[in-house]
């Protein structure tokens, strides 16, 4: 058997969990077929999990603002409601 590339590298975004398959086909209907996949690889660029370091307030009524600090929060930051 032969390999033909099909596409380019490409990197994708994706959650934190995924499932990665591989399908083998057979010509005629009915017929079981085998293959040997090797030279298979990924590659991951896994963001550390953030950390919290203090918090500035650890209970208050509501509305109370909450400083939270630490590392590897991500860029995008905002409230909630």
């Amino acid at each position: 058997m032969t390999w033909e590339n099909v596409s380019v590298s490409q990197s994708i975004n994706m959650g934190q969990t995924i499932y990665i398959g591989f399908g083998v086909s057979s010509t005629q209907p009915g017929t079981l077929s085998t293959a040997t996949f090797d030279n298979v690889s990924q590659n991951s660029v896994a963001s550390p999990a953030p950390f919290i370091s203090s918090l500035s307030a650890t209970d208050g009524p509501v509305g109370t603002q909450v400083v939270i600090s630490g590392l590897n929060f991500g860029a995008v930051q905002g409230t909630a409601g």
